[in-house]
């Protein structure tokens, strides 16, 4: 006897499948249908049925089966949307903190041109000391430094004399 072929990607109940919510929108609107289909089925089952006694049997083990399926999807669900969620909040964050490194670099610069205004030999002193301390922040500038010597170019911001 074969057993039963499942489908890759079993559908939700509702025409969509995991795969196919995409943000925590698509989520809560799923829940929302999969949810009205269960109080749905619900109010059907509390409702009494004009059928023969065999027919009602068969219709209430159907929708006792599409229920238990119905319900079967939420925690799925729930969880997805969780991993959406944290997906978008890791982007968030990480948008921020970019935003907050910029914010922080405009500050750092807009406070080395004032003291370039008001004290440039001492901004030219504090550069030499973090060349000295930390020379592989400088390699970089130092190279091109050489390379523009090697070239006989002036060095930014000098003019030819």
């Amino acid at each position: 006897m074969n057993a039963p072929v499942r489908a890759e990607r079993p559908e939700l109940g509702i025409g969509l499948t995991l795969d196919d919510l995409k943000t925590v929108e698509d989520c809560d609107a799923a829940f929302e249908q999969l949810n009205a289909d269960v109080a749905r089925i619900e109010a059907q089952l509390a409702a009494p049925r004009d059928m023969p006694g065999n027919e009602v049997r068969q219709w209430r083990a159907k929708a006792n089966s599409a229920l238990r399926h119905k319900k079967s999807w939420m925690p799925r669900l729930q969880e997805r949307r969780g991993v959406l969620l944290r997906e978008r909040k890791a982007q968030q964050g990480a948008t921020r903190h970019a935003a907050y490194l910029l914010g922080q670099t405009d500050k750092r610069r807009t406070v080395l041109k004032v003291v370039h205004e008001i004290a440039p030999e001492v901004l030219t002193r504090a550069s030499a000391i973090a060349r000295e301390r930390h020379p592989e922040l400088f390699e970089a500038e130092l190279e091109a430094m050489s390379i523009m010597k090697e070239a006989d170019m002036p060095a930014p911001g000098k003019t030819r004399q």
